[in-house]
């Protein structure tokens, strides 16, 4: 079982993913990579949106960046698995 007292198994996936022990470094990691992307999005002088609503008929998301380069829209949406110093190089 989780150590944290989770009533889940503690796999790296459950942590990495689910536990509400470590969700705060979760979101700062989350939040450290889209900076970063936001900072280079910026320093190329693209137009882009952060953290804005997208409606369609059903549901309403909200994907970290939208970037459009040359009339086309790149939707970003962060998800990061595994903090390890070499995935970010």
């Amino acid at each position: 079982m989780c150590r944290h007292g989770c009533p889940s198994q503690e796999t790296i996936q459950h942590v990495l993913q689910s536990c509400p022990f470590v969700q705060g470094a979760r979101i700062k990691r989350h939040d450290k990579v889209v900076n970063s992307l936001t900072e280079y999005v910026e320093r190329s002088k693209l137009k882009f949106l952060k953290e804005s609503y997208l409606t369609n008929r059903t549901q309403q998301l909200k994907p970290d960046l939208i970037i459009v380069k040359e009339g086309v829209a790149y939707v970003v949406d962060v998800t990061v698995a595994y903090d390890h110093p070499e995935v970010f190089k």
